[in-house]
């Protein structure tokens, strides 16, 4: 019989007495051991060792959305001939051409239309980063300090709002 499965028999032998026994028996076993045990304190023989995790596989990865998998595929990159040559591009770049190519040489309107809104959105993201990021100057204080007058003229002063009490000192019923 290996050392392990010795161990795991004497193990479950010990909780076995330890359940059947009284509190005065189980006292005397525990007393009798060179180690505590009880609720989260394993039989030595079944504790981890240093070093070792109870989970050897780890946690499984996480599964990829499929932004992150068309991103990746576009983003691979394959061998191309052009002109004699071998070149190596991305296949994002290799769709772009194709798509150029179809519009331009086979006059084909459809292709030229994706390209055109392709190329509209590529334009679209390119200048919104330096819309944001575009500095407050003065003429934009003074429009902010005028919004601020004319919100504050139209504003009601609270002191000259008619009150919506009818004198007795409750609130109106809800309609």
């Amino acid at each position: 019989m290996s050392n392990n499965k010795k161990k795991t028999r004497e193990s479950l032998d010990l909780k076995r007495r330890l359940k059947d026994a009284t509190s005065d028996e189980r006292a005397s076993l525990l007393d009798g051991l060179p180690y505590e045990v009880g609720f989260g304190k394993p039989p030595l023989g079944a504790r981890f060792k240093p070093g070792q995790s109870g989970n050897r596989r780890g946690r499984p990865p996480k599964s990829k959305d499929l932004a992150t998998i068309l991103r990746e595929e576009l983003e691979a990159q394959i061998v191309v001939n052009h002109n004699g040559k071998r070149h190596k591009l991305t296949k994002w770049q290799v769709a772009v051409r194709q798509q150029v190519n179809k519009a331009v040489a086979d006059k084909d309107l459809k292709a030229f239309m994706c390209l055109a809104e392709l190329a509209r959105h590529t334009r679209q993201l390119e200048a919104a980063p330096a819309q944001q990021a575009a500095p407050i100057d003065d003429r934009d204080l003074a429009a902010v300090a005028e919004l601020r007058r004319l919100y504050e003229e139209s504003a009601p002063d609270p002191e000259d709002a008619p009150d919506a009490d009818d004198g007795n000192g409750e609130p109106e019923p809800m309609a």
